[in-house]
């Protein structure tokens, strides 16, 4: 690995509603204030247990929202 790992990630710990789907207003939330406070990248579906519980289709709507909510933070 040529690049050294640097600045600070977001562990996202995904929200969920009542009814247990995802809650993608407060992800979306979540990664303003993880731009706005300065984090160099995000974690979704890491190591906060909730990635289990979820679908394959919810996981990969989860990747793609964090991804593009995210592309600008570098």
């Amino acid at each position: 690995m040529a690049e050294r790992f640097s600045g600070v990630p977001w562990m996202l710990a995904t929200p969920f509603l009542g009814d247990e789907s995802i809650d993608h207003a407060s992800v979306a939330n979540l990664a303003d204030k993880a731009v706005s406070s300065g984090c160099t990248g995000m974690v979704c579906l890491g190591v906060t247990g909730e990635a289990a519980r979820l679908t394959d289709r919810d996981a990969t709507k989860l990747q793609r929202m964090s991804s593009t909510m995210l592309k600008d933070c570098r």
